[in-house]
């Protein structure tokens, strides 16, 4: 089983870094978006879309911490640093996220669902910038 893994893990790393993005970023746009709708589905009568929003950025951006800097950037940097910075990013992004989801919920009449989903596949490309050129710059 190491042996597998140790194969599959030469292959991936083989892999375009920009390809490697994408795939993890999938991941992380899946896993987080699953992760809002579980929230929402369950805590919306108690809790506003903004705090609902604001614990699915807290979790995802440590999920995500993770998957980018090993699997994608293979990044050697500090970790404290690195987390830092990227929880410094999370909350630029959860303000422009917070910002279009209301714009698109409540003056636009988008179902909030839509409306996180087309947000959540919009915002990765200007994420990949960032994270490349701030988070992970020392690889």
């Amino acid at each position: 089983m190491l042996k597998l893994v140790q194969i599959i893990l030469k292959i991936w790393f083989h892999l375009p870094q920009k390809l490697r993005f994408i795939l993890v970023g999938g991941w992380n746009t899946a896993f987080g978006y699953g992760l809002f709708v579980i929230l929402y589905y369950y805590f919306s009568l108690n809790l506003s879309k903004t705090i609902i929003l604001l614990l699915a950025f807290i979790i995802g951006t440590g999920q995500n911490l993770v998957t980018y800097k090993v699997f994608v950037f293979q990044s050697k940097g500090n970790w404290a640093l690195q987390a830092i910075k990227n929880y410094l990013i999370a909350i630029i992004f959860y303000f422009i996220n917070l910002g279009l989801l209301f714009l698109l919920v409540d003056y636009y009449h988008i179902s909030i669902y839509i409306a996180q989903f087309f947000i959540t596949i919009t915002l990765p490309v200007l994420l990949y910038i960032v994270l490349r050129y701030f988070v992970f710059l020392h690889g």
